[in-house]
């Protein structure tokens, strides 16, 4: 992974996968992946609508994810390197 694709769901996301997204998307907290920002800043959601997959985007705006409570925002940082 890159710094640019932090996670499963943002690499997945870049390209378009959508089976891919649907899979990390039924995984438990895999809605703290959605909100989590690469090295340009950018969600899942923002990545998808960069490189014109519209309808993903839509799938990963947080509209349609929802953050359930926030209190447990316990992160593993899967990026290797200094990002």
């Amino acid at each position: 992974m890159s710094c640019e694709t932090p996670t499963l769901l943002h690499l997945a996301a870049k390209y378009a996968l959508w089976q891919l997204c649907d899979k990390l998307l039924d995984l438990p907290d895999s809605q703290h992946a959605c909100v989590l920002r690469n090295v340009d800043g950018r969600t899942p959601h923002q990545l998808a609508a960069a490189n014109g997959h519209d309808e993903l985007a839509i799938r990963l705006s947080p509209q349609k994810v929802s953050l359930s409570a926030a209190t447990d925002l316990t992160i593993i940082n899967v990026v290797t390197g200094s990002c």
